[in-house]
């Protein structure tokens, strides 16, 4: 029988990928006295989609420290609260 060359390997479109893990929703992070669960942090793209802006303008918001975030990994995260404590800034300078 010939040698029908060297065996397959799993293709990587079905290779599992443990990067794409989803969060642990029941996570959460502690600073100071603030306790965040992980259900409380928006993506860019959540906040952009609440907000109506592009992407552009909330990293802006950001880079100019107007919108409070942290750093989970390479992503960036907003809370809930920050968002809202943004908002709430803009309407009382509007009023």
């Amino acid at each position: 029988m010939p040698n029908a060359g060297p065996r397959s390997v799993a293709s990587p479109s079905r290779a599992r990928n443990h990067n794409s893990r989803p969060p642990n929703r029941g996570a959460h992070i502690h600073s100071g006295q603030d306790s965040v669960t992980a259900l409380d942090l928006l993506t860019v793209p959540e906040v952009m989609a609440r907000m109506r802006v592009g992407r552009h303008k909330v990293y802006d918001l950001i880079r100019s420290r107007e919108l409070r975030s942290i750093k989970v990994g390479n992503s960036r995260r907003i809370p809930v609260t920050a968002l809202a404590e943004y908002m709430a800034q803009r309407m009382e300078e509007e009023n």
